[in-house]
């Protein structure tokens, strides 16, 4: 370094070294110090030889409320004393504050944003805050469509903090993964993934995906913010049908459970559930022969296993609990043709299952099919009802519960429409979605703590739906408030 650029170094070190005596005086003047530093001293910062603010400790817990059509109030919690935080929304800085509160006005409707929390100090970034992201919306009841990735075959999951968290079957082979936001860009978790995946989000955060590769079932979870995978079985069945994937579930800890179709040796396939624990996985071979969805396991508040299956010939749907000593059939239904994997399965707040199912008559009848929807009452005794009537059997269907909202079914038609069947009072009210572009083959379907939907949906673009096995294509995602 020359004696000229030493000195200037020098004296611009001192009168950072003045400034942060003075600044150490008191919390306000070290508040308007950091906030001195946020504006735009740069060169101070590199003189200290600070690390970026994403590599500080993420101690901030950031909650964003929805106000209006345009608005987002802000509150986070504190990271010490004397701190100045910046709030950056899309990956820019709007403002600056020593509070903890901000609302957000004037924004555009019908767009997600994204929100983070940076606290800084005299001595430059100290803490970062979570993610959380929100949509706005017009007010009216259209549906917010918007293209988030290439790819196909999605499954969506959404945390307490409503953040929208998406796997999927990348073009090129593999599976992707995405929490969506603007300018976000999927991540490779495996490149050697196959077909379906299935993916959950536990209550810290943590998200799990369970998918199938030619060499067995491998789960992938990020506790650490980076995506680490590990082989599950090696003797879980690969398929043929392009939605031969594994089912998913967490228990209330956090703990992983997957369902999936097993063969060993020459022996007929099964369907085996697997269990994380402190030293790897657990197994048990239900005994149970049929095919699996990324939704066709669930978990009761007792801890069992609840597990929906149709037969390999697509002539039946069952539920199953896993007992104390065995499964047991809660409910069967015949009739049930299926296009390639099981149907949904779900455990409500209210302890309630759930299951539905593309019916058709018996042959020589006439050939109207209905999707159908079955569940359980407090003393066991399941009804089933019809949630509309539809030309042929679909290609998928998704089930959620909207609470007092009701049951929300969303499928994709035979001609590759996706629709959207909801219940209320006066029965069940099915909807097209008018915006989704090209035909569909494929969708998962997800409720928001503050009961937005977010349905994804596969659309292949160089082949037809009913070849199924797209050359190219993009997964799109549905969004509305109900």
């Amino acid at each position: 370094m020359s004696a000229a650029r030493g000195s200037k170094a020098g004296a611009a070190a001192r009168g950072l070294g003045r400034l942060v005596a003075r600044a150490s005086t008191s919390g306000a003047t070290v508040a308007a110090f950091a906030a001195a530093l946020i504006a735009g001293c740069g060169d101070a910062v590199t003189l200290l030889g600070l690390n970026g603010p994403d590599a500080t400790p993420q101690s901030i817990v950031l909650e964003v409320k929805v106000v209006g059509k345009d608005g987002a109030d802000l509150s986070w919690t504190s990271a010490g004393s004397g701190l100045a935080y910046q709030v950056q929304r899309n990956g820019a800085a709007v403002s600056r504050t020593s509070g903890l509160l901000f609302a957000d006005r004037g924004l555009q409707t019908d767009q997600r944003y994204c929100y983070r929390i940076y606290a800084y100090s005299g001595f430059g970034a100290a803490a970062h805050s979570n993610e959380v992201c929100i949509g706005t919306s017009s007010g009216t009841d259209a549906w917010r469509v918007e293209e988030i990735a290439p790819g196909r075959l999605p499954a969506v999951a959404v945390d307490t903090g409503g953040n929208v968290h998406v796997c999927l079957n990348r073009l090129a082979g593999g599976i992707d993964y995405l929490q969506v936001g603007p300018g976000r860009t999927p991540l490779t978790i495996d490149a050697d993934g196959l077909a379906q995946c299935a993916i959950a989000v536990d209550r810290s955060g943590v998200v799990h995906v369970a998918y199938l590769t030619r060499s067995g079932l491998r789960h992938a979870s990020n506790p650490s913010g980076k995506w680490v995978a590990t082989a599950v079985d090696a003797d879980a069945r690969t398929g043929v049908q392009r939605f031969d994937g594994p089912a998913l579930v967490l228990s209330v800890e956090g703990v992983p459970r997957i369902a999936y179709r097993r063969t060993a040796g020459s022996g007929a396939p099964t369907i085996a559930v697997a269990t994380r624990t402190a030293t790897g996985w657990s197994f048990e071979l239900t005994g149970l022969a049929g095919l699996v969805g990324p939704r066709s396991l669930a978990i009761d508040s007792a801890g069992r296993s609840r597990l929906a299956l149709t037969d390999e010939l697509g002539q039946s749907a069952a539920v199953w609990l896993r007992d104390t000593a065995s499964w047991t059939r809660l409910y069967t239904q015949s009739l049930a043709p299926t296009r390639g994997d099981g149907p949904p399965v779900l455990f409500d707040a209210r302890a309630r299952s759930a299951i539905v199912w593309w019916s058709r008559p018996a042959f020589g009848a006439a050939t109207t099919t209905s999707l159908r929807l079955a569940e359980d009452d407090a003393a066991g005794t399941w009804r089933s009802e019809v949630v509309e009537t539809v030309p042929d059997v679909g290609f998928r269907v998704a089930v959620v519960d909207g609470g007092e909202a009701g049951r929300v079914v969303a499928s994709v038609s035979s001609t590759g429409q996706v629709r959207v069947a909801t219940r209320g009072a006066d029965g069940w009210t099915t909807e097209l979605l008018e915006e989704q572009g090209a035909t569909a083959d494929s969708l998962d379907l997800a409720v928001a703590p503050d009961g937005e939907l977010r349905l994804v949906y596969g659309q292949p673009l160089a082949s037809g739906v009913a070849a199924g096995q797209a050359l190219s294509g993009v997964v799109r995602m549905a969004s509305r408030r109900r």
